[in-house]
């Protein structure tokens, strides 16, 4: 339910989501179920999701952000070359939440 796990600058233990987009969006597409999925494990944790596009990386942390509304979308079913598409919750992050922008130049 997530792609990586490793240590924060201070060493706290954390897991991390990570997208790889192709085009750029505005505002940064995550999964409600796996939020879900994240939060719930141990609270010391740091949850943290990455996205990558064209035009920067932008890293999330998790614990601490003020989700915006819940929202439908239709989505691919998986991340694996699906043409399969399914109804999904999401939340759609704005570029302002994340705490680390790196600008692609």
């Amino acid at each position: 339910h997530y792609d990586a796990e490793g240590k924060t600058p201070k060493g706290f233990r954390c897991v991390l989501e990570m997208k790889f987009r192709n085009k750029y969006y505005p505002e940064k597409l995550l999964e409600k179920s796996k939020l879900d999925y994240l939060m719930s494990m141990d609270k010391e944790i740091v949850k943290l999701y990455f996205v990558a596009d064209e035009k920067g990386n932008y890293l999330f942390w998790l614990n601490e952000i003020k989700l915006p509304k819940i929202e439908k979308r239709y989505c691919p079913s998986t991340t694996l070359w699906s043409n399969k598409r399914e109804s999904k919750e999401v939340y759609l992050l704005k570029e302002s939440l994340a705490s680390r922008i790196n600008w692609n130049d």
